[in-house]
């Protein structure tokens, strides 16, 4: 009998029911560690051609599909990439439940794809099988990483693909054989690995992600804590609370408020959300700087099952985390920093910085990659995985609602501090390197009006660019009309687009002239189409150092960066509107405008809309549209160097702009001003229903897109 085992990354408290064992199928052997079963031998069938973030489709359909055809025999089936045209099954063991899998030059011509396709030309995909047995009726927790899904038997399951330890699924299966089926992808190499383990007699298990604030000079930095849960029952399981049973300060005492729990179904995973108080300060922390709470959950009459959540205690002038409820109402975390002086009036610029893949935003090689500035806030977003959205769809909303979190609540300042440390919610440097490169121009092209400077480091401009799609092998089947309609969904990231709204405002650019990670194209290319727009071919600050690759000391702050800040951080006012700028939007759901003016409904849905603007004189402004159905003009903010205009001239038709903000409607063959009460958006799309998949997320284990 064992009380608990370690599954990879998950920590689960199991009571054995049942034994596990190995079983010899197409020479397949596997050995139990412990109460896990690691899968080390597998059939591999592979490799087959695949694109970046191909996901869904089964390489050998066409001949039956993985579930139909022969396992661990001679046949073989076409592949576009192999030397010789045909790709087989081989039998490969791995170590430690981790197999990874390298094609050499003699199998597959790497370098030969390669010099036509680029790094495109490397993604393939394939098949992996492995066995295990069952001696009687059993539930099992089964998990694979590295892989995009997995089926075991015929049911269908998610794959924690960046080995997050975020991702297991408790399923009841009969005595006898069972087979994991693992859709493998890989560029050149390939790596994954699965298990399956007993589940445990306790009514869930406790998942190893665990958001909690920091205690910052004894105080709770935030109210919120999240702690995941699955149900490991085959019933629902209902009447969820969360309890304090300990504390690591005996003189203190924490407080939970309880929140509305739904019933979990049998295999549900759901993040448990609750804040809690301290009601004596200081909290006195540990040697070790912490601070330990113990919760204890109970559902249905179960015993209550108890869990250890570790806080770090922090002083103010060090970076420190808080959470916060994001757009979806999920506990999210930031870590922040605070300036090393007291704001002047009007409080301290936000340099809101975005991080890079696999980058967990708490960790300290990415907060203290910036130094602590003296009359500046840092802020670090996570993009709620270390991976996540590519500061996308719900990597966006998480950096725009983490901002306004931040700025308006100031979580770790107390009361007496927040009017000397106050955080100016208009002014804002974007900053980002790698993905969060990528997050910096996306953020300070679609949402502007508040940029007081921009600094991306070694981002790209759009996937499509970065990972070029042209291999994917569904494109040779689809028909022309349904790929538009693929590209439209996604075009409003193509950050290159929407260029013109960067002209005016100071920007740098910063790069390692050998990565090979992210070619310095990209940046370079965004630099040359700003510099067109704004008419100076030297408008962008190109920092390329010589020799560097993708990361490197200093590579998002040293003095070549510093002083960038310097020069722009201590203002007073946003950047001057230049005299003719363009506001452009693929998608009004995904872009804010530009000069107080926003496009929010369009003629033509995710096609390309611009209004051309010229100030004639600061009160009057002359507007030229193009696929525009409605659109407003509001105040930028206060810090705002040009006010909006007293008069308009759209498209030949006169207004007086007597309030703001007012909004324009597009109505047969005319422009009307029009009373905008948001009740046009019940019967009509409005920004918020333009984006076909706008998120609506609870908890997931990981995705990408």
């Amino acid at each position: 009998m064992i009380t608990q085992f370690h599954c990879w990354l998950l920590l689960l408290c199991a009571i054995a029911v049942a034994p596990i064992n190995a079983v010899s199928r197409a020479h397949i052997v596997n050995s139990p560690v412990g109460d896990v079963l690691t899968l080390d031998t597998w059939d591999i069938l592979a490799p087959f051609p695949s694109a970046a973030r191909e996901t869904g489709a089964d390489p050998i359909q066409a001949w039956g599909g993985i579930f139909e055809i022969p396992r661990a025999d001679s046949s073989t089936y076409p592949s576009d990439i192999v030397n010789g045209g045909f790709a087989g099954w081989t039998t490969i063991t791995g170590a430690a439940g981790q197999v990874s899998i390298q094609y050499n030059d003699t199998f597959v011509n790497w370098p030969l794809i390669e010099s036509w396709a680029g790094s495109a030309g490397s993604s393939w995909m394939g098949w992996g099988l492995s066995d295990f047995s069952l001696d009687s009726d059993s539930a099992v927790v089964v998990s694979c990483q590295g892989a995009s899904y997995f089926y075991v038997d015929s049911r269908l399951l998610n794959s924690d693909k960046y080995y997050s330890g975020i991702s297991q699924t408790t399923l009841y299966l009969s005595q006898g054989t069972h087979t994991f089926f693992v859709l493998i992808s890989g560029s050149e190499t390939a790596q994954f690995g699965c298990s399956v383990a007993l589940a445990p007699k306790d009514p869930w298990v406790m998942m190893n992600d665990v958001l909690v604030p920091d205690v910052v000079d004894g105080a709770l930095a935030s109210e919120w804590i999240s702690i995941v849960v699955s149900n490991n029952l085959n019933e629902s399981l209902s009447s969820l609370q969360v309890d304090v049973t300990s504390i690591s300060d005996p003189n203190n005492k924490v407080t939970v408020t309880q929140q509305f729990y739904p019933t979990l179904l049998q295999g549900q995973t759901y993040a448990v959300k609750f804040a809690v108080q301290s009601t004596n300060l200081p909290i006195e922390c540990s040697s070790a700087n912490q601070f330990n709470i113990t919760l204890g959950l109970s559902a249905d009459g179960f015993p209550v099952q108890t869990v250890d959540v570790v806080l770090s205690c922090k002083q103010f002038s060090d970076p420190y985390v808080f959470t916060f409820l994001d757009f979806d109402q999920s506990v999210q975390y930031s870590p922040v920093r605070a300036p090393a002086k007291e704001c002047p009036s009007g409080g301290c610029p936000v340099i809101l910085t975005l991080h890079g893949a696999g980058v967990e935003s708490k960790y300290s090689a990415w907060t203290n990659a910036y130094q602590q500035q003296n009359y500046s806030w840092i802020l670090f977003p996570t993009n709620r995985r270390n991976y996540g959205w590519d500061w996308q769809g719900p990597g966006l909303l998480n950096a725009l609602t983490t901002l306004d979190y931040f700025v308006n609540n100031l979580p770790g300042v107390n009361a007496t501090a927040k009017k000397l440390f106050y955080a100016n919610p208009d002014l804002i440097l974007y900053a980002g390197h790698s993905m969060g490169g990528h997050g910096c121009w996306t953020i300070s092209t679609h949402y502007p009006d508040k940029a007081i400077a921009v600094v991306p480091a070694a981002g790209w401009i759009s996937m499509r660019l970065y990972q070029p799609y042209f291999l994917r092998i569904g494109n040779s089947w689809t028909d022309p009309y349904v790929q538009m309609i693929m590209t439209q969904a996604i075009s409003d990231y193509d950050d290159d687009f929407y260029t013109p709204h960067l002209v005016g405002i100071p920007l740098m650019i910063r790069m390692g002239s050998d990565d090979d990670n992210v070619p310095p194209y990209h940046l370079r290319r965004m630099a040359r189409l700003v510099d067109e727009l704004s008419g100076n071919p030297h408008n962008t600050l190109v920092s390329e150092i010589p020799g560097q690759g993708h990361w490197f000391n200093g590579v998002v702050d040293d003095p070549i960066i510093q002083a960038f800040f310097d020069e722009n951080l201590p203002v007073k006012a946003l950047p001057a509107l230049p005299s003719k700028f363009t506001v452009v939007t693929m998608n009004p759901a995904t872009s804010g405008g530009k000069g107080g003016i926003r496009i929010q409904q369009q003629l033509f849905p995710f096609r390309a809309s611009r209004i051309q603007v010229q100030r004639v004189s600061n009160e009057t402004w002359t507007l030229r549209t193009e696929n525009v159905k409605r659109f407003t003009i509001a105040t930028v903010s206060p810090y705002a160097s040009t006010d909006i205009p007293q008069t308009i001239n759209v498209d030949g038709q006169l207004f007086n702009v007597t309030e703001a903000p007012s909004s324009y409607n597009f109505v047969g063959s005319s422009w009307q001003l029009v009373e905008d009460n948001g009740e046009w958006v019940k019967t009509e799309r409005g920004p918020n229903r333009y984006d076909p998949s706008f998120p609506s997320i609870t908890y997931s284990s990981s995705a990408s897109f």
